[in-house]
């Protein structure tokens, strides 16, 4: 039962889903230029979100994966992660020069440029030793949320506490499948949480 648990949390905390998630959380932050976002607005930019931090980078996993450019959707290898990640930053690059121009409030680009970053910092890391890209993931979500609450002077206690305890769950499901040794999950969230905060306080 515990294995079907971590699968199917594997599935659901997956890292391509995070912008989609950290979206829906900005979208009803208590601060006046979310609330000045029509509905059309929300749901275009729902729309977008998701294709291209989602939908493209799924696509392109399961074409590598009918040309037998990977062996298996989870990238279990770590030489066979290159170009997933590759693809992948592509595409949020492609959503940030969609969204730059957008007037869209600025966090919501803070978020999309952390990402970026975080899947560049995975791309290189991966190269040298093959940590949990959940948990690099959700431990760079941590400290988005952080970095919003502290740059834009939002008080959002209760979201930091949930991504903390999901990015938490993430870890417990890696682990629980043998995914990735303790060492590999720990060292994801601390490369991730500790780079966007760097990132953060020193621009």
């Amino acid at each position: 039962m515990e294995t079907k648990i971590a699968r199917a949390l594997s599935y659901i905390l997956h890292p391509l889903l995070i912008p989609t998630y950290a979206v829906l959380l900005l979208l009803n932050l208590p601060f006046y230029l979310t609330f000045a976002l029509s509905l059309e607005i929300r749901i275009w930019l729902m729309i977008l979100v998701f294709s291209f931090t989602f939908l493209i980078p799924v696509a392109a996993i399961i074409t590598l994966g009918y040309f037998k450019m990977i062996s298996s959707p989870e990238l279990e290898d770590s030489r066979e992660r290159t170009l997933p990640l590759l693809i992948t930053s592509a595409s949020y690059f492609a959503l940030l020069y969609v969204l730059r121009n957008s007037g869209i409030p600025s966090y919501f680009l803070y978020f999309i440029y952390g990402a970026i970053f975080i899947l560049l910092t995975g791309l290189i890391i991966n190269l040298f030793y093959r940590v949990s890209i959940h948990t690099l993931a959700w431990g760079a979500a941590v400290a988005s949320f952080i970095g919003i609450s502290v740059r834009m002077g939002i008080d959002i206690p209760a979201i930091i506490m949930i991504t903390i305890l999901v990015a938490g769950l993430a870890g417990f499901a890696r682990l629980k499948l043998n995914a990735h040794n303790s060492t590999q999950v720990y060292l994801g969230f601390i490369a991730g949480a500790g780079i966007l905060l760097l990132l953060t306080f020193a621009l």
